[in-house]
C-alpha cells in the first residue's frame, strides 16, 4: 500500500492503479486501498470504476469511514451524470450525519447512565438510542394518561400480548 500511495502522490496514476489493485487482490477487504483506488479512477475520469470501488468499500466500512466513502461515491455519481444516484447518496450521507449528531447529543445527555464491558458499534448504538427514545415516549404517554398516544404494538412488545389486551 505504501508504494501505491507514493506513486499516487507523485502523480503516477497508472502505477498507483497497478499497486492499489495488487493490494485489493491480496486483501479484498482493505478499505483504504479500495478508497484510494476509487480516487485514482475518479481523477482519471473513470467514474464507473471509481463507483465500483467505493461501493465495495462502503459495504465493509465502519461508521467512522463510511461518510467519507459515501461522499466520494456521491461525487463519482454526480461527475458521471448519474444524478438520481448522486442525490440518493448525498441524502444517505445527510441522514448518517444527522444520526451521528443525535448519538453525540444522546451520549452527552445520557452517557453516564449507560456503561458496559464493551463499546457498541455504530449500528447497535443507533438501535439502542432509538429503542430508548421509543420507550421514553411510551412512558410519557402512559404517565400523562394519553392512552391515544400509546401504540398497541408498543404495549404488546413491552407488556406481552395478554396484558396489552386490557388496554384495547
Amino acid at each position: 500500500l505504501d508504494l501505491a500511495v507514493q506513486l499516487h502522490q507523485a502523480g503516477d496514476l497508472e502505477g498507483a492503479i497497478r499497486e492499489y489493485q495488487a493490494c485489493v487482490n491480496a486483501e479484498p477487504n482493505r478499505i483504504e486501498a479500495r478508497s484510494n483506488l476509487g480516487a485514482v479512477y475518479a481523477k482519471l475520469g473513470r467514474y464507473q470504476d471509481a463507483i465500483d470501488q467505493y461501493q465495495v468499500a462502503l459495504k465493509i466500512a465502519n461508521a467512522e469511514i463510511a461518510p467519507r466513502l459515501r461522499f466520494n461515491l456521491g461525487l463519482a455519481y454526480y461527475k458521471s451524470f448519474q444524478i438520481p444516484q448522486a442525490a440518493a447518496e448525498f441524502e444517505n450521507l445527510l441522514e448518517e450525519i444527522e444520526n451521528i449528531q443525535r448519538l453525540e447529543e444522546f451520549q452527552k445527555k445520557h452517557g453516564e447512565s449507560f456503561s458496559g464491558p464493551e463499546a457498541l458499534d455504530y449500528e447497535r448504538a443507533l438501535e439502542m438510542m432509538r429503542e430508548i427514545e421509543r420507550l421514553r415516549q411510551l412512558e410519557q404517554s402512559l404517565m400523562s394518561g394519553d392512552l391515544q398516544g400509546v401504540a398497541l404494538d408498543n404495549l404488546r412488545q413491552l407488556l406481552g400480548a395478554e396484558t396489552a389486551q386490557d388496554f384495547e
